[in-house]
């Protein structure tokens, strides 16, 4: 399997220039050097004794290549980009729109910015700029495709503002997308769309028309439209969290898993009329291709799903080859080729997470398939069902609780007739698609059937919903955890295929190393005593942590999901398993935390909120440790410190910007120590210190 043997030096490569960032000119010799090396050694043709020569040098050429390969695809060092151009403060920029979501209150658009005009420059630029546009400040609707002009600053993506939170500014910039603007000015589309991008747009709006004329209920029409067409914007939250906690998600979001359920459907109708003609295998492949790559642009042509077309594409590709190569280096091949187009493709989740599920379907489906056989087809597929998604859930259970902390119980029980019902629904959905061009009374049957599969799904995802057993949530592991995990996978593959007295030793070996990292982790360590003031601009946060414990306080309307945004990765890097909600408007009493009518007591620790409700009155003579400004109080710095004695002052983020310099600028002719968290981001107060 060379492409197996290939790919590892190119993927360290791609983490040598993520992690050592070394002079571009240095390694760029280095693998010119090699290559020519290579090449003299081929042409002199040394003998057999020699090889280990080339196999030597070939590496380090991969691992050179790969650096370079990362360092030419970072445009964020090309002297083209518009950053380089681009004044800080104010910018004309001429773009087009490659990508369009429609958010909440406004669309994100991602513009590949092709010239930016202000005082110092007017030139031709490219790279990839995210832009906010609120849908009041639009009068049409903005399209994949179109021209767009418009006036703004250009800045960096803000930094997260607490801890441990996801980084959204890192993922755009894996996307190659380095910096984003949101208040545009002059906005114009100069010119409408003539590409197959918005070709396909339009085909898609239709086929949603016609899909909600013909599902029976709101719901169905949600979740058809977001499994054949991509399109989960009428999702509601109710029913998204039904599928999220039955480890069900995935079938909303198109993936590989449905680009590979669409290849595995046409594979199998072409399989029907199969021929052993290479003329008949190179149609066949054609036809799939042709299918992959509709429906993902289709559907939206999202990253994923482009990664999944290209993945299947290139395994498509590779079985025209004469010979027996295994799907291992099939998938080599794929990883190879797209790792090329995009070396950021090695840092996406959707990227690992892809490969995972497909390498354990491979390498375990077989090992549980063969474990029952039936001539019952009912019962034979119900139990290869069972098969691929174990082996699914084998492959990717390390990156899953690595990212997402927590492990789907319920999805080994849900996952087969889930995708079941999820193939199905693709299915009814293609032909019914196909049928509305020609026969009504034929699409009219089919919608009918769609309907009773989606309805079916539904229920089923509810009912497993309010089993409320779905996943163990809030599980931390570490990189060296997720490395001996697949250790234990790859070895316990190996001793249940050949049950070797190696396996057995690299099996126990890594099974006691995961135990220990986990022992490690949790003994020794000094338990955390700390209070955290999160950066939140709709409504303040502060959660006390004390060992496994902690008290979070916050108004009544934050949700567990908003909630669980600010505080779920910290609580899971403080190991904390007791958390109390204690309402602002309410109060709250146990051995180590008071709260009432904004006061809060913990230990020696004494802090007043002061926000926009009703006049209190607090004692002048209790000497406070943090004063917090909360939701724009009417409120001089003069005067609070005037009535109150207290040593740090809080601005919390709820607050406008407006108050928040006018309040600094007194703070700091009084001489009074402030925190800014609008403005610098969560604040700790380390209580053991």
């Amino acid at each position: 399997m060379p492409f197996v043997r290939m790919l590892i030096p190119l993927i360290l490569g791609i983490l040598m220039y993520e992690w050592l960032q070394l002079r571009h000119y240095l390694v760029l010799s280095v693998f010119l050097s090699l290559s020519i090396v290579y090449i003299i050694l081929v042409i002199r043709r040394l003998g057999v004794k020699k090889k280990i020569w080339y196999g030597t040098l070939l590496q380090m050429m991969l691992l050179t290549f790969g650096y370079n390969l990362a360092s030419y695809q970072d445009d964020i060092q090309d002297v083209t980009h518009f950053s380089k151009q681009a004044n800080a403060d104010f910018n004309t920029i001429l773009g087009s729109v490659i990508d369009v979501k429609e958010r909440l209150y406004r669309y994100e658009l991602v513009v590949d910015v092709e010239r930016v005009e202000n005082d110092l420059d007017n030139s031709r630029t490219n790279g990839l700029l995210n832009a906010y546009v609120n849908y009041d400040d639009l009068d049409i609707e903005v399209k994949v495709g179109q021209k767009i002009f418009f006036q703004s600053e250009i800045n960096n993506h803000p930094l997260p503002k607490n801890p441990f939170v996801f980084d959204y500014g890192k993922f755009l910039s894996r996307k190659r997308i380095y910096h984003s603007t949101s208040n545009l000015r002059n906005f114009e589309v100069l010119s409408h769309p003539t590409d197959i991008r918005f070709w396909f747009h339009n085909q898609r709006e239709k086929l949603l028309q016609n899909l909600h004329q013909k599902m029976q209920s709101d719901d169905n029409y949600a979740i058809a439209a977001s499994i054949l067409l991509g399109y989960r914007n009428d999702v509601g939250r109710d029913l998204k969290r039904s599928f999220a906690e039955t480890g069900s998600m995935h079938v909303l979001a198109v993936s590989g898993l449905h680009v590979g359920i669409i290849w595995w459907i046409v594979g199998m109708v072409l399989g029907l009329f199969r021929s052993s003609s290479g003329s008949a295998k190179f149609i066949s492949v054609a036809t799939q291709l042709l299918v992959i790559w509709g429906f993902a642009f289709l559907t939206g042509a999202s990253p994923s799903v482009l990664r999944a077309a290209g993945m299947f594409s290139v395994i498509s590709i590779a079985n025209l080859r004469q010979g027996d190569d295994s799907i291992y280096h099939r998938l080599a091949i794929a990883a190879f080729v797209m790792l090329c187009w995009n070396t950021n493709y090695l840092f996406d989740v959707g990227f690992q997470l892809s490969f995972a599920a497909v390498l354990g379907i491979v390498s375990f489906y077989p090992l549980i398939s063969r474990r029952l056989t039936t001539d019952i087809m009912v019962l034979g597929y119900i139990w290869n069902g069972f098969a691929v998604t174990i082996g699914a859930l084998i492959g990717t259970l390390p990156l899953t609780i690595y990212y997402f902390h927590y492990f789907p119980l319920i999805s080994v029980l849900s996952g087969v007739v889930v995708v079941f019902l999820a193939t199905l629904i693709l299915g009814t959905g293609v032909l019914y698609f196909v049928t509305i061009l020609f026969s009504a009374v034929i699409s009219d049957a089919l919608a009918f059937v769609l309907n009773f599969f989606v309805s079916s799904l539904n229920q089923l995802v509810s009912v497993l919903h309010e089993l409320n057993f779905g996943f163990i949530d809030d599980i931390g592991i570490t990189l060296l955890s997720v490395a001996l995990f697949y250790l234990f996978i790859i070895s316990l593959h190996r001793w249940l295929s050949k049950q070797d007295k190696w396996s057995v030793y690299s099996t126990s070996f890594s099974f006691l190393g995961i135990s220990l990292v986990y022992f490690l982790s949790h003994v020794n360590i000094a338990p955390k005593h700390e209070i955290v003031l999160y950066h939140d601009y709709k409504t303040d946060a502060l959660e006390i942590f004390k060992g496994q414990k902690s008290w979070f306080l916050a108004d009544a309307q934050k949700t567990k999901d908003e909630s669980g945004f600010l505080n779920k990765n910290l609580r899971i890097q403080n190991k904390t398993h007791n958390s109390i909600f204690i309402h602002r408007d309410s109060s709250y009493l146990d051995e180590q935390v008071f709260y009432r009518n904004g006061i809060l007591k913990h230990e020696d620790l004494e802090m007043l909120f002061i926000d926009t409700g009703k006049k209190r009155s607090f004692p002048s003579s209790v000497h406070w440790d943090y004063i917090v400004l909360t939701d724009n109080p009417d409120i001089s710095i003069v005067e609070l410190g005037e009535k109150l004695k207290f040593d740090t002052l809080i601005l919390a983020a709820s607050n406008w910007s407006s108050k928040i310099k006018g309040w600094k600028a007194e703070a700091h002719a009084l001489g009074m120590k402030t925190i800014d968290i609008k403005n610098t981001g969560a604040h700790t107060i380390y209580l053991d210190q």
